[in-house]
């Protein structure tokens, strides 16, 4: 978890930074083999609550309506942001024309719909129930760590903005269809 208070970043969005510690075996080696790919540890661990497809609605919504910082905030603040590693692991493929990057995710317990709720509900008394926000405040991501990924540097990720993002990637690993995919996993696949 956290050393310090929570905010919003300058972009609108919100992470809640997981502690090495906390992952467990899962994220003890340096790097993993899953088949033929190789993989670095992530450098920092954390589970999204606001990515950017939310923080530019954030954003724009806190500029015009002056009063919904300090709500957010007071409600980022005094919300429970505990975590543990859920029972699933995928492997994420998400292919582009900067290549293929790929990831080991580990879902996670978190109360992610819990806080959209609250947040929804803060920007619906600031802002109204017409605007980006309120909408996109409707399907918290699915709440998980990416522990491992392709990229040497230990930076790139895979974003999932929803959790129709996660079941869709899971149902395309059996068609042509373009796009992320998603691989169960378990920990007996890593080398």
């Amino acid at each position: 978890m956290s050393s310090g208070p929570l905010a919003l970043s300058e972009r609108g969005t919100l992470i809640v930074p997981v502690a090495l510690a906390d992952l467990g075996a899962l994220a003890e080696a340096p790097t993993q083999q899953l088949g033929e790919v190789a993989l670095t540890r992530k450098r920092e661990h954390h589970f999204t609550v606001f990515g950017y497809s939310i923080g530019k609605h954030v954003k724009k919504a806190l500029a015009a309506h002056p009063d919904l910082g300090p709500a957010l905030a007071a409600a980022i603040a005094g919300f429970d942001w505990s975590m543990k590693l859920g029972a699933r692991l995928y492997h994420l493929v998400q292919t582009n024309e900067k290549g293929t990057l790929h990831t080991l995710i580990s879902t996670a317990e978190v109360d992610l719909a819990g806080f959209f709720a609250r947040a929804r509900g803060i920007v619906e008394s600031c802002a109204g129930a017409e605007g980006p926000l309120f909408a996109a405040l409707g399907a918290p991501p699915p709440p998980h760590v990416t522990l491992y990924t392709s990229d040497p540097q230990g930076v790139l990720g895979i974003g999932l903005n929803t959790e129709a993002d996660l079941s869709a990637a899971i149902a395309r690993v059996d068609t042509e269809e373009p796009g992320l995919r998603a691989y169960g996993v378990t920990a007996a696949d890593l080398g």
